[in-house]
C-alpha cells in the first residue's frame, strides 16, 4: 500500500511539473492545506476518492491513469474530447458522434485483418 501511495504522490508531481502549476496553486484548487497535499506528494497520506477525482479532472487525466492501472489484455481505452460550436442542435451532435464512431469501428476492423 504504501509503494502505490509513493507512486500516486510521484505522478501528481509529474503532472504539477507539467503543468507548470505549484502546490499552493493544486491545494488552493483542491481546498486543502499545502501540508495535507505534501503528505500525499511524499506517500505519507493516502488519496481519498474526491481529491482523486478532482485532481483528474484538473489535469484531464483519467483517474485509472492518475492510479497507475493498466488496461486489462485486449482491451483499448481512449479519451474523448468534444468540442461542440455553440448553437449546434442536438440532433447534429448525435449524428456527428454516429458518423466518428462508425469511421472508428471501421479503421478498428481494417487494423484487426
Amino acid at each position: 500500500m504504501n509503494d502505490l501511495k509513493k507512486e500516486v504522490g510521484l505522478r501528481i508531481r509529474e503532472l504539477l511539473t507539467s503543468r507548470h502549476m505549484t502546490v499552493t496553486e493544486l491545494a488552493q484548487r483542491l481546498e486543502i492545506s499545502r501540508a495535507n497535499l505534501y503528505f500525499i506528494l511524499e506517500g505519507r497520506q493516502r488519496l481519498r476518492m474526491e481529491l482523486g477525482v478532482k485532481i483528474s479532472h484538473l489535469f484531464s487525466v483519467t483517474t485509472d491513469e492518475l492510479y497507475g492501472l493498466k488496461p486489462m489484455r485486449g482491451e483499448i481505452k481512449f479519451q474523448v474530447q468534444l468540442r461542440v460550436p455553440q448553437g449546434m442542435k442536438s440532433e447534429d451532435i448525435e449524428q456527428s458522434i454516429r458518423e466518428w464512431v462508425g469511421q472508428l469501428e471501421k479503421n478498428l476492423e481494417e487494423e484487426r485483418h
